[in-house]
Order: structure tokens, then C-alpha cells, then sequence
């Protein structure tokens, strides 16, 4: 299964207090959703239209655990925290697949009610009227 990630690229902080309110309760938040810290700020080399900002990297066991995190109560009391103290860009991205468990999917056979055609996958359904 392919692992989640959030992604935060800190373009202005205008409130440090609001971002360590933020930082109080949203790592909390995390590693209760099951999100683990890879890389917080630290040293940045920008190359193309990239900007050296403040970057914050955490992984999840999946996207939807990552999803599942951004929506928890916990973390969105954070985020009333933080308000308007930064401007960032968040994103939820799924990640690639071991080459392991990509073969492990491409092993296993599709369900009974799924047939391949022409590389697309038709779904038998019963429609009854």
C-alpha cells in the first residue's frame, strides 16, 4: 500500500505565537493520527522556480490515513489555532508503491465480477427493473 504524505511549504510567518500554539496541539494531533515527522525546517537547497522556505514533511501508512488525520478534531483545532499567523501551501500526496507490494497487487487476480477489457476492468452489475 502506498504510504501518505503531507507536505507544508511556509511562505510568510506573521504570527510566530500562532504557529507555536499550532505546534502544540498539531503534533499531538499527528502522531495520534499516526503521522511520523520526517523533516521540519532544517537546511534547503531551491533550484528552479523553488523558494529556500520553511518545509514540513510527515508520512503516513497511507492516503487515506493522511486524510484522515487533516480531518481529525484534534487537527482542526490546530488549525483555528494557526488562522491567519502563516501562509503556507499544504498538500496531501499519495506516495509510490514498493516494487514488492506492486507485484504482490499485480500477482493477486482481479475479483470474480471484474473482467478485463481492452486494459480497463467492466464490472458486472445485475440491474433489475
Amino acid at each position: 500500500m502506498a504510504k501518505g504524505y503531507w507536505v507544508s511549504a511556509y511562505h510568510t510567518i506573521s504570527d510566530p505565537e500562532k504557529l507555536a500554539a499550532y505546534n502544540k496541539l498539531a503534533g499531538p494531533a499527528v502522531q495520534a493520527g499516526g503521522g511520523r515527522l520526517l523533516a521540519r525546517g532544517g537546511r534547503i537547497v531551491a533550484h528552479d522556480a523553488g523558494i529556500a522556505e520553511r518545509t514540513v514533511l510527515i508520512e503516513f501508512d497511507s492516503f487515506e490515513q493522511a486524510i484522515a488525520a487533516h480531518e481529525s478534531d484534534a487537527y482542526q483545532e490546530a488549525l483555528v489555532a494557526l488562522s491567519d499567523g502563516v501562509e503556507r501551501d499544504f498538500r496531501i500526496i499519495e506516495g509510490i508503491d514498493s516494487p514488492e507490494a506492486q507485484s504482490a497487487r499485480r500477482s493477486t487476480p482481479p475479483p470474480a465480477d471484474r473482467q478485463p477489457l481492452g486494459g480497463l476492468c467492466r464490472r458486472q452489475v445485475d440491474v433489475h427493473h
